[in-house]
């Protein structure tokens, strides 16, 4: 209980102190983490079966998004 706690604490006070960080440092900082998280979700995509659902969507979606345009 006292470590969840302790990580509630910890993740409020990051975001506190996020909010405080002058606007061009928050978006390097958020940019970084996207691209990160880009870079971890191919990763996992490409690990996947070729005939698995997220890699069909993955496949489809750039399709109907062209129609869509």
């Amino acid at each position: 209980m006292r470590t969840s706690a302790a990580i509630g604490i910890a993740a409020l006070g990051g975001t506190i102190a996020y909010q405080f960080l002058p606007e061009k440092q928050r978006e390097r900082i958020s940019s970084a983490i996207r691209r990160q998280l880009s870079e971890r979700m191919e990763d996992v995509f490409d690990s996947m079966p070729q005939g698995s659902p997220p890699s069909l969507v993955r496949a489809v979606l750039p399709k109907i998004e062209s129609q869509n345009e």
